[in-house]
């Protein structure tokens, strides 16, 4: 485990999603991890980006 997984892991105020993602990753093949967390980003990116796009909508007529 590298010190920013363990600094990670130790972090109060790390969400618990976080570091049960981590655990989770921490525990698989890590190109097969970084792949799939690579591909979440871009899930992620996208799901903020409507987000705010609709909330643009409503407040921003």
């Amino acid at each position: 485990m590298t010190p920013l997984s363990r600094k990670i892991l130790a972090d109060f105020s790390a969400s618990t999603w976080l570091k049960q993602a981590l655990r989770s990753a921490l525990e698989r093949d890590p190109v097969d991890a970084l792949n799939d967390a690579e591909i979440l980003v871009v899930a992620l990116q996208e799901n903020g980006n409507a987000a705010l796009k609709a909330y643009k909508a409503i407040v921003l007529p």
